[in-house]
């Protein structure tokens, strides 16, 4: 049986590292996702980037992630998803 070792680190300390992973394994499964299709819906997409409603439709008007419509349903671009994910945020 493989011994732990426990340490004592400040709250603040803490909390940030927990938001940092909890960011980094977000952008690894939107990123490894992403890679699986060619087109996501829009709540597919939502869920991936973490952004509401209003947030979506604002990219998609703006033009930094592409529509496609299939009849009444609206897809997001694989391509356009790793585009808006590849760029530095400021």
């Amino acid at each position: 049986m493989e011994s732990q070792t426990y340490i004592s680190v400040p709250k603040d300390t803490f909390d940030r590292l927990e938001r940092d992973l909890s960011e980094i394994k977000s952008l690894v499964r939107a990123k490894v996702e992403v890679t699986q299709k060619s087109h996501y819906s829009t709540f597919e997409t939502m869920d991936r980037l973490q952004i509401g409603r209003t947030k979506l439709n604002d990219l998609m008007s703006t033009g930094h992630l592409e529509r496609v419509k299939r009849g009444r349903r609206v897809y997001i671009t694989r391509e356009s998803i790793e585009r808006y994910l590849a760029t530095p945020t400021k």
